[in-house]
């Protein structure tokens, strides 16, 4: 019995360990990719620096799950969908992308000025 409750214990505490550590992300080299879409995608460039213009910063990171998501007050872009052409993901795709995460952002103030929760 007692053989039992300390292996439990140990893999209670495995999985507490594995499940409260935050996934690193690393920031992309952030000159690269806005150089690199500027030149390839002037549409969603203009679109880019509209919304950092507005207050809500862009960036961009080398590891992480699809295309992008909406942060606090910022826009997380996976950098792969981002520098370099992609047939699945051309530029007007992008912008739906970065246009979805910033009306997550917007919806998220909107909800703090009513003073209400998000969703």
């Amino acid at each position: 019995m007692l053989r039992i409750y300390a292996l439990l214990s140990i893999c209670i505490l495995f999985c507490i360990g594995a499940f409260a550590q935050a996934p690193h992300q690393e920031r992309a080299n952030d000159k690269e990719v806005n150089a690199f879409v500027e030149k390839t995608y002037p549409k969603l460039w203009k679109e880019l620096k509209k919304i950092e213009k507005e207050g809500t910063a862009v960036e961009f990171f080398t590891s992480m799950k699809g295309p992008g998501r909406a942060g606090k007050e910022k826009i997380q872009l996976n950098q792969s969908y981002f520098n370099q052409p992609r047939p699945a993901f051309p530029e007007d795709r992008l912008i739906v992308v970065v246009l979805h995460e910033y009306g997550h952002i917007l919806h998220a103030k909107k909800c703090r000025e009513k003073g209400g929760t998000q969703f």
